[in-house]
């Protein structure tokens, strides 16, 4: 969703999470102007076919990205690509005005556990810190909870976190949703119990057209004061 359409789209919505490279500062300053704190999405993980930088970067290609064509788990170790996201990404967004960052694919340590890659996403989650910006990890359990394992603390990568599929699931091959098992959705609560005693701010991002499971979605947010947005899409382009 580029420009205008995403303009258009987020509007109700107090918090908005846009890819503000495809929008202006202009189009981000309109949003805020009329009371929304938008955020921009970074992705940290993987290299899409359609950045304009692709055919610069993708060298550093590890491995295709299961069930999303044209996209690429990256080397997050490399210095380069830890370069380009720190001095050239998020520089081009903060001048932009975003109010905050949404990270995504910093699962890519679930990809390639390796402690090079580890590393790599801790400087990358640091750099953005840095700004003193909100910086809201999605998904990347694993990551954050070893990160909090050896460090005792997440202060320094992140201020919140955002599970997907906690109660709902996505079934990639026929794109329709079901409903998480229980040992799973355990898991996940049990993760965002963690970071909430962390004094993070939690969010949720859902998957269904179920009118009943969008309800116990919402009505389980709110008792716990979690942040919550329920897509009848799977590229986030329905409600």
């Amino acid at each position: 969703m580029e420009g205008e359409d995403a303009v258009k789209a987020s509007e109700g919505y107090k918090l908005v999470v846009v890819d503000a490279q495809v929008l202006s500062k202009e189009e981000i300053l309109f949003m805020q102007d009329r009371g929304q704190q938008v955020y921009t999405y970074l992705n940290i993980g993987s290299l899409e076919m359609f950045r304009s930088y692709f055919e610069e970067l993708h060298h550093l290609i590890e491995k295709p990205y299961q069930d999303w064509e044209d996209e690429y788990w990256i080397n997050v170790s490399s210095k380069e690509w830890q370069r380009f996201i720190e001095e050239k990404l998020v520089i081009s967004l903060l001048e932009k005005n975003v109010d905050g960052f949404w990270i995504d694919n910093v699962d890519v340590y679930s990809q390639i556990p390796t402690e090079a890659i580890y590393l790599g996403v801790e400087a990358t989650l640091k750099g953005v810190m840095t700004h003193e910006k909100p910086v809201i990890v999605n998904s990347g359990n694993e990551f954050v909870e070893l990160y909090a394992q050896r460090s005792n603390q997440v202060n320094d990568i992140l201020t919140g976190v955002n599970q997907e599929t906690v109660f709902s699931t996505i079934n990639f091959e026929d794109q329709t949703f079901g409903i998480q098992t229980e040992v799973e959705q355990n898991y996940y609560i049990d993760y965002l119990n963690a970071m909430e005693d962390l004094d993070k701010d939690v969010f949720l991002l859902e998957y269904t057209k179920d009118n009943h499971l969008e309800k116990e979605i919402q009505d389980y947010a709110k008792e716990r004061g979690w942040n919550v947005y329920i897509s009848n899409s799977i590229e986030l382009n329905g409600k």
